[in-house]
């Protein structure tokens, strides 16, 4: 499982940012723990592990970066505003798949 899940960062990477194949891009770097993949956890009440964060940062970047380039605002900004938006995005899924009645 390990090596797929390499194959899958490695090619994200190389579609996505442009990553040669012997270089490690964000996606690869984003989403492991030194040679492990992150295994992130989001609890019944939408608290969440510390594997998450990095995958929050490089999620709210790259929005960031779409931000700012329509809008004229600060990088930094743009960036907090974006992972702000998404953990909250990301609390309320998590809370409605919890507790959303199966009939």
């Amino acid at each position: 499982m390990n090596k797929e899940f390499n194959d899958r960062t490695k090619k994200l990477d190389s579609e996505l940012h442009g990553t040669q194949q012997d270089q490690r891009g964000p996606m690869s770097t984003a989403t492991m723990v030194g040679s492990l993949p992150l295994a992130p956890f989001i609890g019944r009440y939408g608290g969440a592990s510390s594997d998450l964060s990095p995958i929050l940062d490089l999620t709210s970047r790259e929005l960031a970066r779409k931000h700012t380039a329509l809008d004229n605002i600060d990088f930094s900004e743009a960036k907090a505003m974006s992972k702000q938006k998404l953990a909250r995005k990301w609390g309320h899924v998590t809370c409605l798949a919890y507790f959303t009645p199966r009939f």
